[in-house]
Order: C-alpha cells, then sequence, then structure tokens
C-alpha cells in the first residue's frame, strides 16, 4: 500500500506568503492528479483545523484526504516525535507500507525521511536537492510532482 502525505501551505496550495481566502478557488488539473493518486491521501500542516478546512473548501478537496492533520492533533513539524505519530495513525506497526510525503519545507523533510518516509521537495529551486541526503525527489509545484510520480508508479519503477 502506498500512503500520500501532503503539506497544505506553499505545497497543496501555493501562496508564499499572507494569504487571502478570497483568492483561492478550485484547479481543476490538480484534482485530476491527485485522483490519479492510487492510495490513501492525507494532509499534514502546521496550519490549525480551521485554516485547512477553508483552504479544501475553496479548493473543493474537502473529500480527498483519509485524513487531516494539523498542529492541534500533535504539535508542530519538524519535530520528529510529531511525524512518528502521524506514522503511527497511517502505517501502525507495518512499516512496509510506503509513504510518499511533499513539503516545500527541508527541514520537515528531513524528519520525514528519518522515519522512513520517501520524500519530494515542493520548491522552486528543486534543482538543489542533489546536495541533500534527506530529498529523495523535487518538482517547481505538486502537480508536475504527481504527473510523474504517478506515470512511475503506475509502471512500477521504483524510485531510489
Amino acid at each position: 500500500m502506498i500512503h500520500f502525505v501532503f503539506d497544505l501551505d506553499d505545497t497543496l496550495m501555493l501562496h508564499r506568503g499572507n494569504i487571502n481566502y478570497n483568492w483561492i478557488y478550485e484547479d481543476k488539473e490538480l484534482t485530476y492528479h491527485l485522483d490519479q493518486c492510487q492510495g490513501k491521501k492525507y494532509l499534514f500542516t502546521n496550519g490549525n483545523a480551521l485554516h485547512a478546512s477553508e483552504i479544501l473548501d475553496r479548493l473543493k478537496l474537502s473529500d480527498k484526504f483519509e485524513r487531516v492533520f494539523t498542529r492541534e492533533d500533535y504539535g508542530y513539524k519538524p519535530d520528529v516525535r510529531v511525524f512518528q505519530k502521524v506514522d503511527q495513525e497511517i502505517r501502525g506497526e507495518d512499516k512496509s507500507q510506503r509513504v510518499i510525503f511533499f513539503d516545500d519545507m527541508s527541514d520537515n523533510l528531513r524528519s520525514a525521511k528519518s522515519i522512513g518516509w520517501y520524500t519530494c521537495w515542493i520548491h522552486p529551486y528543486f534543482e538543489s536537492r542533489i546536495f541533500s541526503d534527506h530529498i529523495d525527489d523535487g518538482y517547481p509545484d505538486l502537480k508536475s510532482g504527481l504527473k510523474y510520480i504517478n506515470k512511475e508508479l503506475k509502471y512500477n519503477i521504483h524510485h531510489k
């Protein structure tokens, strides 16, 4: 089983700074690529539940995720203990299940990698990932990443 875990701000939804909820609307291409993910999907954010709910409602993605993990559940990323608690809910004791984590923050990816997750850096400077052993893959935006990863998984090509 594969689990897809997405950060919210500047990963699932790009805003790079102050957010105006009135500017958030459905992105049908993003919805399409999320629907192509052959596994359970989760949201894992340092935002609060109200913030996550507002964004997901506006993006029309509220029904796409098995669970939304917020800072109110276990605390803040990049604390590795927070990742461990989320991992316990997702994989339980079966660590053979694969988790693919998408985030824009390198420190969050470092914590995710330390517990065995496959890490994807979503960032305009993703190409600089070659200097980081805690980043498995990188893309300029989530849609590009999902397009590639879903294609690769479909054909059973394994990443490093």
